[in-house]
Order: structure tokens, then sequence, then C-alpha cells
């Protein structure tokens, strides 16, 4: 038995064949017809819903002379064609910002990847932003070639910011359904207080700590872009006589080779 195939709606000018063989276990009698079913020795890869799939079978009886199989008698089954159901619901993927990443950008740009063979049904896209909800009708929104971006027209506020996408539909009906993520809107800097000396008083001392409180409420600080310039010198976390920790940054002029002249400052 031969399976004929092919995927352009015809079979008369060309066509694939596969051999077909009955599966064990598989024949039972039904009214003094015994009955068996086959498939293709080997599978057919997965089709395009697009594909006009069309096939017919070639059977063989298994009556021949002189051991020539070619002597056999066949007959053609009906021409069938077979509609391929699309079932791939669309891909939704958030490209930026990424989930739980830290933004200082108050009007921060959003790009979403939502993409389909089949087309994506734009009517079904809807996102909400920090509680406001956009369509892909909306000013602040673009959609062209699978990427969304949003823009937000006015600046989203300071902490964790919630983006939601409602259920996805393609245009055979298969749907993804809706997702969330959440970032972090930080747009302050991180606030720095002297804390000695204070500023404006007078110290005795010629050799003495110096400490500033730097702290950030939200993001946390980036300990290796700290840096102070004292005398025209530079310190940074991790030279000699710098330390930092619970947010205070301590910068002890003696053992940084540094001296404080009287009445400078």
């Amino acid at each position: 038995m031969v399976l004929i195939w092919d995927t352009d709606g015809e079979l008369e000018i060309d066509y694939n064949t596969l051999l077909m063989d009955s599966i064990d276990g598989s024949g039972y009698w039904e009214d003094s017809i015994y009955v068996v079913t086959f498939e293709t020795t080997i599978p057919i890869s997965p089709q395009d819903p697009m594909v006009d799939f069309v096939y017919q079978i070639r059977a063989y009886d298994n009556d021949f002379n002189l051991d020539n199989p070619a002597d056999r008698t066949s007959a053609l089954s009906d021409i069938q064609y077979v509609n391929i159901i699309d079932i791939i619901s669309p891909t939704v993927e958030l490209l930026l910002p990424y989930g739980g990443a830290y933004s200082s950008c108050p009007r921060q740009e959003i790009q979403l990847l939502i993409y389909d063979p089949q087309g994506v049904d734009r009517s079904s896209i809807e996102l909400t932003l920090a509680g406001r909800n956009y369509t892909v009708d909306s000013p602040e929104v673009m959609y062209d070639d699978s990427i969304l971006t949003l823009t937000p027209s006015s600046n989203l506020p300071e902490g964790e910011i919630e983006l939601r996408i409602s259920d996805v539909q393609d245009i055979p009906g298969n749907v993804t359904s809706g997702k969330s993520w959440r970032f972090i809107s930080d747009q302050q800097p991180p606030a720095v207080t002297i804390i000695y000396p204070i500023p404006g008083s007078e110290v005795e001392e010629l050799t003495f700590d110096i400490s500033f409180s730097i702290a950030d409420s939200i993001s946390g600080l980036d300990t290796s872009s700290l840096a102070v310039e004292i005398v025209g010198r530079e310190f940074s976390v991790g030279d000699r006589g710098v330390t930092f920790s619970d947010n205070v940054l301590t910068i002890n002029t003696e053992e940084v080779g540094l001296t404080i002249q009287d009445g400078q400052g």
C-alpha cells in the first residue's frame, strides 16, 4: 500500500509517495470483511496551515504470478483534501525593560514582541501600564512588524511598576493568555549628607575621619561609582583608608596620606 500526497492541491502533475504498512494487532472482522489499519512507514513532517494538503491511497492485492510483485492488481482511492488547523497561539514576550529591571527613565519605553505566522488580531491587544489602559490605537502605542512599542506621555510614578497585557488572539482564533511583568522606576539620585566634619565647622586635628551618608531607598547604590575629591585628590571605595559600610563612606585622612593644612577647607 502506498500513500500519494502533495501540498499544492493536486496529484496529477507531481506528488510524493510513502510506503504504508499494517499496524500490528489492528485487524478485526466486520460483516465478513477483515479490516486492517495502515500507517506510513515514515511520518510526514508537520505542515503549515496555509498548504493545500491532498492525498489518495494506492492499494495492491496479494495475487501475483511467477513471484513478480509487479504483477499485482492495484486500485486508487478517491482524492482526499485535508484542512490543516492552526492550533498554535501567538508569541508574546517582553523585550524592554526586562522583568525586575531598574529604570531611571521617567517615561520608560516599553517594547513587546507579539507574533503569529497567521497574523495577530490587533483588536485583541490591550495593555495596562501603571494603572493606565492602552490599545494599538492609542497615540502612545505603535505596533509594526510584530514589535509593539509603548511610550508613556507622562512620567511614571516612583517604585514598582506593573505592566499587563490582555489575552492575545491570532486570526484563526488561538489565544495566548494574558501576562504581567514588574519593573522598578527609580528616578531620584542617591541622597548625600556630610556627617563629619559638619560644613562650616572648625576641626582642631590635622588628621581625622571625613564621613558621608550616601543612600538610595529604591535601587541601592553602585559602590564602584562612589568617588570623593578633597583638596585636589580623588578617593574611591577600595582605596587604602577608604571604607563604605551601612551607607556611610569614611575617609581616614591619615591612612590615605592626606594632611589638611591649618585654615584649609
